[in-house]
């Protein structure tokens, strides 16, 4: 039987991913919040965290019979064409102009990120390959 979390993980987990936008969003402003590409940004990953976020704890993503499953649908698809529409449309108005320093920065959410996953795998929720 799994035992349930520490409230430590998923507070670690919240404060992750908050994080991680933060330097995008950061990242962003020092491009130019003027460019449409930008603002759309701005707007659609707050939007999109608050939607799905709603939709897990409501249970949304629980069902797992079904075909393809809805974690595919509602979140992997919609992120991979959000990556594709910015590096067709926007690459060189947005995506080259990027500060690297803060795209380097951002691989530190790296560490948190493996922490949850350990502690996942402590209480039973992830296999050990994931760690």
């Amino acid at each position: 039987m799994v035992e349930p979390l520490p409230a430590y993980v998923s507070i670690v987990f919240i404060l992750t991913t908050f994080l991680t936008v933060g330097f995008l969003l950061t990242s962003l402003r020092a491009v130019s919040l003027d460019i449409a590409p930008s603002r759309l940004l701005v707007f659609i990953l707050p939007f999109w965290i608050l939607l799905t976020g709603s939709i897990a704890v409501a249970g949304f993503y629980q069902r797992t019979d079904l075909m393809p499953p809805r974690l595919v649908i509602f979140g992997v698809l919609p992120a991979l064409a959000l990556i594709l529409l910015y590096f067709a449309f926007f690459r060189s108005r947005l995506i080259d102009r990027l500060p690297l320093r803060l795209l380097t920065l951002l691989h530190i959410v790296r560490i948190p990120v493996e922490l949850v996953l350990y502690w996942l795998f402590i209480g039973g929720l992830v296999p050990q390959l994931m760690t």
